[in-house]
């Protein structure tokens, strides 16, 4: 089959949202189907461009880079009178209309002259399928005007909800307007894809359309360490790694530095047994939370590190932490983070939000850690018993259902899924 894979995101962007199309180009090419990309033409703009991954993978892919309009609303920068003003909650919501104004034109994507060409690729290229994937909302609304024009079978696939998302939400009346905007431009769908199974829930309520789950997973040839080095001194000190971006206000560390004040109380002297490492940039407001309980000596934030540095930090830790999304509206939050932490074979703390989410149950599941909630004395006892050699954390590792996450075996599920219904 000839499939057309639509997405703003795509390496070299060095976002952990160009994992999924990436994945799907490669092993999908793999399997003897011709795949094509459409993408937007990366600049510095878009963010970092030195994603690692291997050209080989996507050298029987087609890949089309198309320049956006240079129709932009930069946001000034913070600490400018100009930041102030676009603080103001008048300027704000004026913004967000035309945000939603810009989306509407679609100038902030791939413009008008995007779908020109793709018609004109279709005679030269008769694709079967285009699969486009959310966010941003451009990749949808070229596939809606595609599924006009041409009747092929689209499948509209999102990494994130569009209405009602829970890191963006939007008051009414913008929340209404977006509400609409988004039943015109997806209602030609054949198929939706997501995440999440409360994704999936959310997404059938709204739409008359079958939805289906296809986590995000973990891409096993990425994940290969050419050495397995540890990078941590042997100083016998147990160390709980993290490694990403803290959302603040989302994901709250509080019941875990609770534990380690309990510890640091306690007259076994655990500052000089324990350590908790913070691995990113944006790490929200711990360092302040970490100081009010006293934990200087505990907690670390080395700051940013690579992608491969960030995998070998997984590896050489004694367990890994999870911080659990704390607004219980939303249950199904299954960042890429989970996946390599599955794959990394360390026990998984997961702290905070709610023991019945999502990823709570893929942890409990795979048997690859422990799920620990807000108790500060079970998180506290948890790692005691850890350090000291008590218990393992990962007992009951179960090898077949993580592999079940491997993007490999998921680009293979969604394919299948799609035949199935075309």
């Amino acid at each position: 089959m000839k499939i057309l894979i639509i997405s703003y995101f795509f390496p070299p962007l060095n976002r952990i949202a160009s994992s999924r199309p990436y994945s799907w180009a490669k092993y999908w090419s793999r399997m003897g189907h011709e795949v094509m990309v459409l993408t937007k033409q990366k600049t510095e703009e878009d963010g970092p461009l030195n994603m690692e991954y291997h050209p080989r993978d996507l050298e029987n892919v087609k890949i089309l880079a198309l320049k956006c309009w240079p129709f932009r609303l930069k946001k000034p920068d913070p600490g400018s009178m100009k930041h102030k003003i676009f603080r103001l909650p008048f300027v704000k919501s004026l913004y967000g209309y035309f945000k939603l104004l810009r989306n509407l034109l679609m100038k902030d994507f791939w413009g008008f002259a995007t779908v020109k060409k793709l018609i004109e690729l279709y005679e030269k290229y008769p694709y079967d399928i285009v699969v486009s994937t959310y966010g941003p909302p451009g990749s949808h609304f070229v596939a809606s005007y595609i599924k006009k024009k041409i009747n092929v079978f689209w499948v509209a696939d999102y990494r994130d909800l569009w209405h009602g998302n829970h890191y963006r939400p939007k008051k009414w009346p913008l929340s209404c307007l977006e509400d609409k905007l988004e039943r015109f431009i997806v209602h030609r769908a054949d198929l939706m894809t997501t995440v999440s199974e409360d994704m999936n829930r959310k997404l059938s309520k709204r739409f008359n359309c079958d939805v289906i789950t296809i986590e995000n997973g973990f891409d096993e040839d990425d994940l290969v360490l050419s050495s397995n080095k540890e990078i941590f001194p042997n100083d016998n000190k147990f160390r709980i790694c993290y490694t990403g971006t803290i959302y603040q206000g989302y994901q709250d560390p509080t019941p875990l530095f609770k534990a380690l004040a309990l510890l640091k109380d306690s007259n076994v002297y655990w500052e000089n047994k324990i350590e908790v490492i913070f691995f990113g940039s944006r790490l929200g407001n711990l360092t302040k939370i970490s100081s009010q309980y006293g934990l200087d000596n505990i907690v670390k934030t080395p700051g940013f590190i690579s992608r491969k540095e960030s995998l070998q930090v997984q590896r050489s830790a004694d367990a890994l932490l999870f911080l659990e999304w704390e607004d219980s509206s939303t249950n199904g939050i299954l960042t890429g983070k989970l996946f390599e932490y599955l794959y990394s074979g360390k026990p998984i703390l997961s702290i905070g939000g709610s023991t019945n989410s999502e990823s709570a149950k893929i942890i409990q599941e795979c048997g690859a850690g422990i799920v620990l909630g807000k108790s500060p004395q079970l998180i506290a006892d948890t790692i005691q018993d850890l350090a000291s050699g008590k218990i393992t954390g990962r007992d009951n590792c179960i090898q077949e259902k993580i592999k079940r996450y491997s993007r490999k075996n998921l680009a293979q599920a969604m394919i299948a899924a799609i035949e199935e219904r075309m």
